[in-house]
């Protein structure tokens, strides 16, 4: 099988969802830890940027059907974008720190391959963040939704990039793991050690192989309906949880 062939099996996993705004607003404050998640916001279209930088370099002849993948990608990152601004707002409107901005300015300035930086990124911590949201926010329903919505795209995203990775024989290296757990604690600084150090350990076990058991299941598909905004709830088969 080659390089097209494997991204169009992971692209056939694809499933669309649309970006809405909550109706009603929580009435307990924000949790730290998601409001902290939620700083990092801006990291989307970072990664909207390095999926471009590196499909620009692809060769339009030889790879026209891998860019217009990538591509699909990065119009993702604008949905995840406008969606997680929702649920900024959602949550009272959450102020970027200036630790988070120094955060999100030492992930663009690391000197680094792209596609690999966003791998590692998408794996190590964006795949933490969003089961972050959904625990922190005690379960909420529009959260754990927005969560599970990107969560969908984020799978896809990291099996294409660790396919692309391989391919083009690229790989990670110790400043950026030594960065995702940077993150990682910056995200959970108000935890007890040993459940930063829990969380750590998963992230960066994720970031090095691209598997998440948590959201293994591929055949998985999300049905905006399945969210009911008159009781901020997730619904399944008749009952709400």
């Amino acid at each position: 099988m080659n390089l097209l062939e494997e991204l169009n099996k992971v692209e056939a996993n694809k499933s669309e969802w649309e970006v809405i705004a909550p109706i009603y607003k929580p009435t307990e404050p924000v949790n730290p830890v998601v409001a902290r998640c939620l700083e990092l916001r801006g990291l989307e279209l970072d990664v909207k940027d390095w999926t471009l930088n590196f499909s620009n370099r692809l060769s339009e002849t030889e790879q026209v059907e891998v860019k217009s993948i990538l591509e699909g990608h990065a119009r993702d990152e604008d949905k995840h974008e406008a969606i997680l601004e929702h649920l900024q707002n959602y949550w009272g409107g959450v102020e970027v720190s200036s630790e988070a901005k120094e955060l999100i300015k030492e992930w663009v300035d690391l000197p680094c391959d792209s596609m690999v930086k966003k791998t590692f990124l998408e794996a190590g911590v964006f795949f933490s963040i969003l089961p972050l949201l959904t625990r922190y926010s005690n379960h909420d329903g529009y959260t754990s939704r927005v969560a599970d919505w990107i969560m969908i795209d984020e799978q896809r995203h990291v099996r294409s990039a660790r396919l692309l990775m391989r391919y083009f024989s690229l790989k990670g290296s110790k400043k950026l793991l030594g960065l995702v757990e940077k993150t990682l604690r910056f995200i959970l600084q108000t935890e007890p050690t040993e459940i930063q150090d829990k969380w750590v350990k998963r992230s960066l076990s994720i970031a090095l192989s691209g598997k998440c058991d948590e959201f293994a299941e591929e055949s998985r598909r999300v049905v905006v309906g399945h969210f009911d905004q008159e009781t901020n709830k997730q619904v399944k088969n008749g009952y709400s949880y």
